[in-house]
């Protein structure tokens, strides 16, 4: 937890220079917690749009400082050039890979050295069109761009700088039909780039329907499924915001591949080992049971050996009777038990 404490004209002066949400992710407070503080302390902020205005030369207006606010009740008045801190939590750190500054995600104001993969882009979007509201596309086999005329130029140029950032992070970039991916690392992510359009009146019932570009930017990702627009910030602005965002998306990801990969792992390994349990089982009982069945045919042998016994008591020992002795107890000896036992072969671990 930190403390942040700014005077009322050294705030004032700060979010008239840069927008409120990036000043926040400076000064370690969220942007909904800053907002409060100005206007608890009667600090005007710039309306939505001026930051677009600047972007595109366009004029724009200051409101000057008012008066502090009068204390509303008898408790002293805060001393506004050192107001009271507020408390907030440090937002999550911004992901730098080695060799990245700040510097690093800022989009140019012109096309400088551009990627192979916009200046095939920049071909497809200068296709002609039917007319000024239809807007350019890129054509199958590009990058997936859609915006009016009026804004080739920008959108190329922040498409450069996101393809020039992830291949500098080592990302890969595939293009299948309409459609690209960012492959960070295993990590598959689909990406676009447009400008938001709204519908057109009708001229006539069957009429087909036109729609105006709004000069509006949106970036989208689709895992999981993220866009981000033109607003309190351009998008031109929020490229390390979108490179963060993919990139912790992605080891999220990768992360819960690998729980699940070590899950399934010990899953395996205990079906293994029920395997082994039941195939021991069924070893010992098999080897139980031929024990049973040798404890039966000792048993049988001792019966054929009293009879053979008998036999030999009770007849006449003829050449023919003899020589059916002999092969009668070549049999029997042949099917003893006891001499053809191998205990490695009935004990298992």
């Amino acid at each position: 937890m930190e403390t942040l404490k700014i005077g009322r004209q050294e705030l004032y002066t700060l979010v008239w220079n840069k927008p409120v949400s990036r000043l926040a992710d400076e000064l370690n407070v969220k942007a909904a917690d800053l907002r409060k503080y100005c206007k608890a302390l009667n600090i005007p902020l710039p309306e939505q749009g001026h930051w677009s205005r600047i972007q595109f030369g366009k004029p724009v207006e200051q409101v000057p400082l008012p008066p502090a606010p009068e204390p509303i009740s008898p408790e002293p008045a805060p001393d506004t050039t050192e107001p009271a801190p507020i408390v907030v939590q440090n937002p999550e750190p911004p992901i730098y890979f080695p060799g990245e500054t700040e510097l690093s995600f800022k989009v140019p104001d012109r096309l400088i050295n551009p990627d192979p993969l916009i200046l095939a882009a920049e071909r497809g979007l200068k296709r002609r069109r039917w007319s000024k509201t239809d807007m350019a596309a890129t054509d199958e086999h590009q990058l997936p761009i859609r915006v009016s005329e009026a804004h080739i130029g920008r959108a190329l140029r922040i498409m450069d700088t996101l393809v020039k950032c992830w291949k500098r992070r080592g990302y890969t970039i595939s293009i299948q039909y309409r459609e690209a991916y960012v492959h960070l690392r295993e990590v598959k992510d689909r990406f676009s780039l447009r400008e938001i359009s709204k519908k057109l009146p009708k001229k006539g019932e069957y009429d087909r329907q036109e729609y105006e570009p709004t000069g509006q930017f949106a970036f989208r990702t689709d895992w999981p499924g993220k866009e981000w627009k033109d607003g309190r910030l351009p998008l031109e602005d929020q490229i390390l915001s979108i490179l963060n965002y993919m990139e912790l998306d992605a080891r999220r990801l990768e992360r819960t591949w690998a729980e699940n990969a070590k899950k399934r792992e010990m899953a395996e390994a205990l079906r293994r080992q029920k395997e082994l349990v039941i195939k021991n089982q069924q070893a010992e009982l098999e080897a139980f049971n031929n024990l049973l069945r040798d404890a039966v045919r000792w048993k049988q042998l001792q019966v054929l050996d009293a009879y053979l016994a008998a036999l030999s008591a009770s007849q006449e020992h003829t050449p023919t009777f003899i020589a059916w002795l002999e092969w009668a107890k070549q049999k029997r000896a042949a099917a003893e038990p006891t001499s053809n036992f191998e205990l490695t072969n009935r004990i298992t671990d």
